[in-house]
Parts: C-alpha cells; structure tokens; sequence
C-alpha cells in the first residue's frame, strides 16, 4: 500500500469521474434468486430487514435485542441509504447516548455517554482504533453498545463502542444494486453491490468512489473504496475470506475559532488553513479470515484471523488564539506520518447445556493481538491573519527539524467466559468476565529512551432480565471496564507508571415489542463512573496522580420500527448529567472540577419517519436536536444549541428508483462539534443530493 502526498484532491481528475459513472452502471445480472433459508448468524445484504430485531456485539451472538441486559442500537444500511448518509458521524446522529465530536478534522469521533470513544471502533468484533475517517458503503449496519465492554473486547474508555458490520456473500442467490448520487458542492459519489452464490461457493464485491467540494473553502475530498469477499461451505463448516481496502484524500479542516465566549460571528464558509500546502491522506487496508464449524451436536467452533494497515500522512494549518482586541488569529502549523500495522487472532466456542431448570448457552474465548505504530512529526509555523477577512496567502513555513519519532508496540493476550442462560420463560441472565494482558513498549527514536509497562486486570458483568410476557422484559445491569496507559498507541513519561482507569456501570432499563416485533421501544436509566483518572500531583506539577473521576447519569428513550401500514420511524432521546467530579487538572487557568466534558450536551433528540404516499413515492422526514455544549473542557466557550430538519423524497418504480435528499432544510445557521476551544466546526448550510438506484439481481 503506497503513499501520495497530495495537497489538493483531483477533483477534476478524468479517472475518479470514470470510476464513478462505471460504479454506476451494472456490467452483471443474474437471474431470480431461488427460495433459500437464510442463517440467522449472517447478515444478508438487501434481504436485511430496515429494523434490526438481533444484535451480536453485546454477546458475541445473535440475540434477540429483548433478551439483552444493555442498551444497543443498530442502524441498518436501508436506513443509511435513505437518510443519504456516507460518514460514521452522521450514521451516529440517530443513536441516543451519542454526541459528535470534530475530531482535529482528520479522524471519526464521536462521545458515547459522555466519555470519548476515540479508540472504540470496531469492525465485525475486531478492534479498528487506528484514527481515520471511514467508508460505510460495504457495511450492513453499524451497532452501537452503550456502557462497558472489556468483558468481551479487553481495554476501552468505558462509554461504549462502535461496531461496524459489514456485508457478507449469500449462499444460494445473487445480489445486484448501484447507486449515482450528484450533490451540492460538486458532490458525486458511486457504489456497486453486486454477488453470486452456489451451495457450496460465493463471493460479494462492494466499491465506492466519491468527489466533492464543500461549503467550507478551499476543502475537498476524494476517495474510493473496494470490499470483495469470498464464502466457502466446506463440509460442515465455512471459511469467510473479506478484504477492505480504503484510500482517502481530504483537506483537514480545523473550523473557526471563539471569541467571547462564543463561536466566532464570522460566515460558515471562512477558514484559516493554508490552501498550498494543507492536505490529509490516508491509506487502509483490511484482510480478516473467519472459519465456523460445528463440534458435534450442540457446540461450535469459529477461529478468525485479521490483519489491519493503515498509512496516514497530513499537513495541517490551524487557529491557535485569537486577540480580542486587534481581532487578529494567531496560527500554529504541523505536519505528521504514521504507519500502523496490527493483527488479531482469536478462538471461540460456542455450545448450549440444557438443564431440568436451567439452560445454559456458553461462549469461550481466546484472543491475541499484536498492534504496531511508527510516526513523525514537523513543527513548523503559519503568519497571523484576520479574523472577519483572513488572507490566506499569508501562508504557513514547514519545518525541517524533525521534532518527534517514536515507535509504539502493544501486545494482549484476553482470555474470556460467557454464560446465557435461560430459567423458564420469565428470566434469563448474563454473566461473564474476562482477564487481560496488556504489554506496551514506547521508543523515542530521537532521544533512545524506552519506556514500557504491563497491566493485567479482571473485567466481570452481570445482567438479569424479568420478561413477564414474550413482548416486554425488564432487566438491571452492572458491569466494569479499563482503559490502560498505553491507549492510543502512546505512552508517556508522566503516564508510564500509572495503572488503568476503571469504569463502572449500573443500569436498569426496559424493552417492549409491539405488532409482532414490527415496533419496538426501550429505556435505560444508568450511571457511569470512570475512576483512577490521571491529573496533575497538587505537589509536584511534572507528576500525574490517579484521584481523577468522570460521572454519567442518563436517562435513553428509542423507538423505532412500522407503524400501520404506511408510516416507518426511528426515535432517540438523552438526557444526561455529565460531570468531571474530581480534578487537579487546569485547562486555560481554569480548574476542570466540576465542569460538563466537552461536546456532551444535556439533551438530544433525534426523529427519522418515512411516509408511504402511494404510486412508488414515498416522503422522510428528519429532526435533530441538540442542547448547548462546551467546545472543551474548561467550559469557556459555549456551543448554542439547536434544531436541524431534514427530508426526503423518494419514488421507486420496478428496479429503479429516485431520491432527493435535503440536508438542513430549514437552512439554519448551527454548530455541529468541536475540538478544542479554536476549532469549531459549523454545520452544513441547506444541501441537496438526487441519487438515482438500480436494482438488478
């Protein structure tokens, strides 16, 4: 996998427009598919249903969400696609529990509960922490489970995580759709999902290409995706061969700056970046072998190899302060390269015990990783400019001196037990926990020094869910999480010595089906205490000490599925106290006890219906709302809230079909995240996409 420093995509360019217009036009049909009983255990591309009734990412199996002592979501592809979603955040926008960050303008980020879930990205059950921006056209749903997971996944910030599924081969029958969509800004993005399969043999390739500009100038992207996977049924068993390979180019783009305690009264549009020399690519590459087989009659087996590459290299311009008076930006520039290798292998088995009163479905795990990451960093300079006019000629001076190289090794070893078990009809319980071991060695290049550490700890967790009837069930929750020193591919000479922080949840919460599980509903009340976080020692400020705590407490509301004949919808809603309860920490002189985390609101809510009108057409409809939130932590600056519409129209006929997506209908002026108190992002003004569908299978 190669690397290209570019500094501006080529938008234009003859090729990228070629590989989009051939995405969108079908070189495959197949014939009808032959009737077919689908395994439960796979996802199933377009026979997927809109809604998902299962989820896998809190067991490790496919269990019915009424059955599970947590909250989770999924967002299906069909709902990607209707709401002409591309990027992890905006997927996220429908989730409860979930607020969006910026990200430095390089990388998905999002908070989960309040706590930030930077390094929770995982890709059907395999860690994907390395920061990039990802593609969601080879993904069947993204599950989202809220609250800790180190009994199942080992180390993590404790709010949750993020797992992306993605689309496997079908056995027995074929698959065919493309997708053309012309946008505001000169967006144009194509995608191919197209398959065949025997009894015995199928494969599935999905692509994407995707160009536009934006509404921020001087900002572009480019980048393409290609997804093939092959599936073979080999005796009893199946062996899963999927490859994803992703190239991105983008200007990173670090928003506006604040100015009296507010975001900047200046247009949308401005930026402060150096337009000659800023860019941002990124390489990645995926390769994950899954074997399933049974052992004998009531167990399974399922092996799985993975090895993840990424390559990033950027050059960014940015605010550092602004003068209040003079009304002048202060500007910092640095540029950076990284090379991430990592590779996963696990072993587990899977058997159900029926008992006189009691059944058990057991899970057994074993998992290894090796994760690699080298990176350099440049820091060079940018001149001051305006802030209501800025002069971006006044450019920004690299520097030649290379301020940092380091290289980064993590080593886990978990070894995990799970039990589901079932007492009657009315009860079921999940217990479970894992241990783990977590090597990590840091070498600064530049200086020779090493610094390394090893964490061992114990994860536990126990649900118990009371199910009065086959259409409601009650449960409660606790579990503990850990995040080690060491997260983030770093580790640091004040953090070195510190064990990990620990995260604590207690949850209760209900779920109910209605319509035979076409409308479900759930609420969860929980609190959430991280403990052990690293803050500054009173008595000696070049010392971190453990006696820092973050607290959550939420209520999550969700409902979503048919209603009647015509009408479709998802709703969310959070209301949460998020708090830094202990602190020594001091942020722009000011102490962060007491405060909100940054970009956590105290109220979100989010609503996405679709109306059946009849003869093909359909109508959606979005509204998404956000309280005010803090751009960082010291609480200096406050993001206003707000309330964003969306629509849809959609007309189908045979296998084609027309959509007109409006993003921001209402055209309002809004803030969508931040990363520090100068990098504030502004939401989109009202943009249009019309994507034309074919299905041919």
């Amino acid at each position: 996998m190669s690397m290209f420093k570019l500094r501006h995509p080529p938008i234009r360019s003859p090729l990228a427009v070629a590989l989009l217009l051939a995405l969108a036009v079908p070189a495959i049909s197949h014939a009808e598919p032959e009737a077919q009983t689908l395994d439960t255990v796979r996802v199933q591309g377009n026979a997927a249903p809109k809604h998902a009734t299962d989820a896998r990412s809190a067991t490790r199996t496919d269990t019915p969400l009424r059955d599970v002592p947590a909250a989770i979501s999924a967002v299906t592809a069909i709902e990607l696609e209707e709401r002409n979603v591309h990027s992890l955040n905006q997927a996220l926008e429908t989730v409860p529990g979930v607020s969006l960050t910026m990200g430095e303008g390089r990388r998905d980020q999002v908070n989960i509960r309040g706590f930030s879930a930077m390094f929770d990205q995982y890709l059907d059950g395999f860690r994907d922490d390395t920061p990039y921006y990802r593609d969601l056209a080879d993904i069947e749903r993204v599950e989202v489970l809220r609250g800790p997971a180190s009994v199942l996944y080992g180390r993590g910030s404790g709010g949750g995580i993020i797992n992306r599924i993605t689309k496997q081969p079908v056995f027995g029958g074929d698959i065919g759709r493309t997708t053309l969509s012309l946008g505001a800004y000169d967006a144009l993005r194509g995608t191919l999902d197209v398959g065949h399969g025997s009894d015995a043999f199928a494969w599935r390739f999905n692509a994407a290409a995707e160009q536009a500009e934006s509404f921020r100038k001087h900002v572009e992207l480019e980048r393409q995706l290609a997804a093939p996977a092959l599936a073979w049924k080999l005796g009893e068993g199946s062996l899963l061969l999927q490859v994803e390979a992703l190239r991105d180019r983008r200007t990173p783009d670090r928003g506006i700056p604040s100015l009296a305690g507010r975001p900047a009264p200046v247009d949308s549009s401005t930026t402060y970046g150096d337009p000659l020399r800023d860019y941002l690519n990124n390489d990645a590459a995926d390769a994950r072998l899954t074997w399933h087989s049974p052992l004998g009659e009531h167990w399974e087996l399922r092996a799985a190899l993975v090895d993840h590459q990424a390559r990033g290299d950027f050059y960014n311009t940015f605010v550092s302060s602004v003068n209040a008076t003079t009304l002048q930006v202060a500007r910092a520039q640095y540029n950076s390269t990284s090379e991430t290798d990592d590779r996963f292998a696990r072993l587990e088995t899977l058997g159900n015990l029926d008992g006189t009163w009691l059944d058990h479905a057991l899970l057994i795990g074993l998992e290894a990783g090796w994760q690699d990451r080298s990176s350099k960093r440049w820091t060079g300079s940018a001149g001051t400019v305006s802030l209501f006019n800025p002069d971006l000629s006044v450019g920004s001076t690299p520097s030649s001196v290379l301020g940092n190289s380091s290289a980064f090794n993590g080593d886990s070893v978990g070894l995990y037990v799970q039990d589901q078990m079932s007492l009657g009809e009315s009860w079921k319980a999940v217990v479970g926990g894992r241990w783990d071991r977590y090597g990590q060695v840091a070498d600064n290049r530049l200086t020779q020094a090493r610094l390394d550490r090893t964490d061992t700890t114990f994860s536990p967790r126990a649900g118990l869910v009371w199910q009065p009837n086959t259409s409601h069930s009650l449960y409660a929750a606790w579990s503990r999480s850990f995040q080690t020193s060491g997260d983030g591919y770093s580790l640091a000479t004040t953090s070195a010595d510190l064990s990990p922080e620990h995260s604590t949840l207690k949850e209760v919460g209900w779920k109910g089906d209605w319509n035979e599980g076409a409308l479900s509903a759930s609420a969860a009340l929980f609190e959430q205490t991280r403990d052990g976080l690293r803050t500054i020692d009173p008595a000696d400020p070049t010392r971190l000490i453990q006696v820092g705590m973050q607290r959550s407490r939420g209520l999550e509301l969700e409902v979503g599925g048919r209603i009647g004949e015509r009408l479709d919808l998802r709703l969310g809603y959070t209301r949460l106290q998020a708090q830094i309860v202990k602190s020594n920490n001091r942020q722009s002189g000011v102490s962060l006890q007491g405060n909100r985390p940054s970009n956590v609101p105290e109220q979100l809510a989010s609503l996405w219906a679709t109306w059946t009108l009849g003869h093909g057409f359909d109508l959606g409809v979005g509204a998404f709302a956000s309280g005010s939130r803090f751009s960082a932590n010291d609480n200096l600056v406050r993001l206003p809230g707000y309330v964003r519409t969306d629509a849809m129209l959609r007309w189908r006929h045979g296998e084609h079909e027309l959509a007109l997506n409006v993003r921001n209908l209402g055209d309002i002026a809004w803030i969508e995240s931040a990363h520090s108190t100068n990098q504030i992002m502004p939401g989109t003004p009202r943009a249009a996409t019309l994507s034309w569908r074919y299905n041919f299978r």
